[in-house]
């Protein structure tokens, strides 16, 4: 801000001011209180207690000046409102609206989340209730192959027997005669009952069932952590604690500086009734501003719910190719195979179940997300989430999304 600032003729006034040196210097010093935009609210504040010094000096040795001095101080009052005071609201502005924006950005991590965790439509939930599907159908193969291999055992018995034993002949008997048909009836209700389970589209060996139960675990665990991962990274990037910490402190440092401003428009009001002739008592050092304009009211930080420390995820029982019986996988989830199941002695997994550390954010640059059903911002949800691009068929995300190999890729 220059002298220019007054217009023309008061600046032509300025410069013709000979017989009040005060006021000459007064509007001097004024002239140096130029800042850039977004100036530290510390230069701020150092400038205006500055200048406020100035004036207080200049009232210790008042004198007689003319009208047009006089309007230049009025004009400076309102000088200092269309330059501090509309730059301090320009900040607060400026403040509250990151905050809000960061808020709404820190509320999407946790919508994402939930999205893929939601109790019917999320895919994470999906994977575990197929794990749960699995385990069953495993746990009724093994229980049907007991069955079976019990009832072959005593046909096979009865089958070898000779008519002699099997009627009682010279003391001979056939035990297992006697239990064939209890046998038959517990393998055709296991059988069943295997056949029957949920889900259910197709019977198989044993150690399939079991392979499909092993890695459909460890698919379910990928997608939980990536979830988990990618929400503790979200919340941690946004860091709207400290956003709101750092925002209100600011806002408060602006409401210091709007004090020491009305305390500088005191001085210069009471400066120019002095050299008006006018009764004046100088009580700025105790002025205060109610109700302050640059308050802030910030919406509080939403509850963070993470789920990356759940007991499954955070130090869970992996199955690993070719475990040994006594593994902790064996243990864990076959132990409870009482006698009427058949046995687990090994892990049918093929490849080394890996779960990841870290997720990061897609790099979209030179490609363009097209909407999802209108929604300009609907790709977002992958950028974190780049594992789910599969799992929500409605998204159409292979086309729309660049996180998912789709979107418009820019031609150079």
């Amino acid at each position: 801000m220059s002298a220019s600032a007054l217009g023309t003729h008061e600046a032509s006034a300025l410069l013709q001011v000979t017989s009040s040196q005060h006021i000459h210097n007064v509007v001097q010093k004024m002239d140096t209180l130029k800042f850039k935009e977004d100036v530290s609210l510390l230069d701020m504040e150092e400038q205006l207690n500055e200048f406020k010094d100035h004036v207080a000096a200049v009232l210790e040795e008042p004198s007689t000046v003319s009208p047009e001095n006089i309007k230049l101080l009025m004009d400076m009052i309102t000088l200092l409102d269309t330059t501090f005071k509309n730059e301090l609201t320009r900040q607060k502005g400026r403040d509250v609206l990151r905050y809000t924006t960061n808020r709404q950005a820190h509320i999407k991590c946790t919508t994402d989340k939930d999205t893929r965790m939601h109790s019917t439509t999320g895919d994470v939930t999906k994977e575990e209730n197929l794990v749960s599907a699995k385990r069953d159908k495993h746990k009724g193969c093994r229980k049907a192959k007991k069955s079976f291999e019990t009832f072959r055992a005593d046909a096979a018995i009865v089958g070898a027997a000779t008519f002699g034993p099997a009627i009682g002949v010279d003391d001979g008997s056939v035990a297992e005669i006697s239990t064939l048909c209890a046998k038959k009836d517990q393998w055709d209700l296991d059988k069943r009952l295997y056949k029957g389970l949920a889900t259910v589209d197709h019977v198989a060996l044993c150690s399939a069932e079991q392979k499909d139960f092993e890695d459909m675990t460890c698919t379910w665990l990928k997608s939980k952590l990536s979830t988990c991962i990618a929400y503790d990274e979200c919340v941690a990037d946004i860091n709207l604690t400290n956003e709101k910490s750092v925002t209100e402190a600011e806002c408060t440092e602006r409401m210091k500086i709007e004090v020491v401003l009305a305390k500088t428009k005191c001085q210069l009001l009471h400066l120019s009734k002095v050299f008006n002739n006018t009764d004046s008592t100088n009580l700025c050092d105790n002025v205060t501003v109610d109700n302050s304009s640059l308050a802030c009211s910030l919406d509080a930080v939403p509850t963070v719910t993470p789920c990356s420390d759940d007991a499954n995820i955070n130090n869970p029982t992996l199955p690993t190719p070719s475990c040994l019986p006594t593994s902790a996988w064996i243990t864990t989830q076959y132990s409870n195979f009482n006698v009427s199941y058949e046995t687990v002695t090994s892990c049918k997994i093929e490849s080394t179940c890996i779960l990841p550390t870290e997720i990061g954010v897609h790099n979209s640059t030179g490609c363009s997300d097209f909407p999802i059903d209108g929604n300009a911002l609907g790709c977002t949800f992958y950028d974190r989430h780049q594992d789910a691009c599969p799992d929500y068929h409605d998204d159409n995300a292979d086309h729309n999304c660049c996180a998912c190999g789709g979107g418009a890729i820019a031609v150079r």
